[in-house]
């Protein structure tokens, strides 16, 4: 009788922990990290709220401790050294006997003449760039010699900075919206193969299954102000770039919109929109632990009335799944 074959053995899921956590949280940041991590971090983050605080705390201080170091004093350039490298560059460039050298050499060194005529063009406005900068952080220490005293001020500066960071961060996440559009919608360029939405909602969270249907019913909703009529073409789970999407790809207006759900850990805002690549618009607002991107060709307008559209039903459904 033939030997039962031996099966592998099934590979455990593993999950993160806090620790664990703080421990790459930093990697994270910086893009760093492997794949597989990535995706556990995401998982981490989708249960545990201080987790989700203190990741957004560490991004505002690598942006605090960014403009800090840009804006410091030890970091800008000497008065007395950018006048006088500007007054000789100037000199430089306006010396006859350089042009005059340039001008009599052999026809076969053309490559060489233009080269240097361009370097010598960019030293120039080299020195009148950092002479420029110079001057305009010279007036920006007056007034922050002025306001190094007062806690009202150095308040309002720490908000901006986390104001700033907020920024930065829903940038990049807008930015990889627009290219999962690309890269999944358009045109199949991804490194993962997507997987059905019934099985991310066994892996990823169960507010996946259905949420299409509950995309388009909103849509559809005959009471809404600004009905959009819209075509469902297809809906999974996919990954781009590191981040996981909930991917609903639509027909409106004779254009494919991508209505993309992700996890988020930025504060609750107001709809944003803005161009990404020339001619695609992408609109985005902020709900609880998620956010949602509508990207097309459709004006700004049409893009914030589908995030605006969507978002009440998508956070209740997910509400409701969780």
């Amino acid at each position: 009788m033939p030997a039962k074959p031996v099966l592998p053995p099934k590979a455990e899921v593993t999950f993160m922990n806090c620790q664990k956590f703080r421990e790459v949280i930093d990697s994270y940041l910086g893009d760093e990290l492997l794949v597989e991590t990535n995706h556990e971090v995401f998982h981490h983050l989708e249960n545990c709220a201080a987790c989700r605080q203190e990741l957004a705390a560490r991004r505002a201080l690598r942006q605090s401790v960014r403009l800090a170091v840009k804006s410091s004093p030890e970091m800008q350039i000497d008065h007395a050294f950018a006048l006088r490298l500007r007054g000789e560059l100037s000199e430089l460039v306006l010396q006859p006997a350089i042009w005059n050298k340039l001008r009599s050499a052999p026809l076969f060194n053309f490559k060489l003449q233009a080269a240097a005529a361009v370097s010598i063009l960019v030293i120039s406005l080299l020195g009148g760039a950092l002479l420029n900068r110079y001057r305009a952080s010279d007036e920006n220490a007056v007034v922050n010699n002025d306001q190094v005293n007062s806690p009202v001020i150095k308040r309002t500066s720490e908000e901006l900075a986390m104001n700033q960071a907020v920024q930065v961060a829903w940038q990049e996440m807008a930015e990889t919206a627009v290219g999962d559009h690309e890269n999944c919608a358009l045109e199949f360029r991804l490194a993962e193969k997507p997987i059905s939405l019934d099985e991310a909602a066994k892996k990823y969270g169960t507010y996946n299954r259905d949420i299409e249907k509950v995309l388009i019913s909103a849509l559809q909703n005959k009471e809404q102000d600004n009905t959009i009529e819209a075509e469902l073409l297809k809906a999974h789970f996919c990954v781009f770039a590191g981040r996981r999407f909930t991917h609903i790809v639509l027909r409106a207006n004779g254009e494919i919109v991508s209505v993309l759900v992700t996890d988020s850990d930025l504060p609750a805002g107001e709809i944003q929109t803005g161009k990404q690549d020339g001619n695609l618009n992408v609109a985005g607002v902020n709900i609880g632990r998620f956010a949602i991107f509508a990207v097309s060709k459709l004006p700004d307008n049409e893009n914030k009335t589908i995030v605006a559209t969507v978002s009440p039903a998508i956070r209740k459904h997910i509400e409701q799944s969780s």
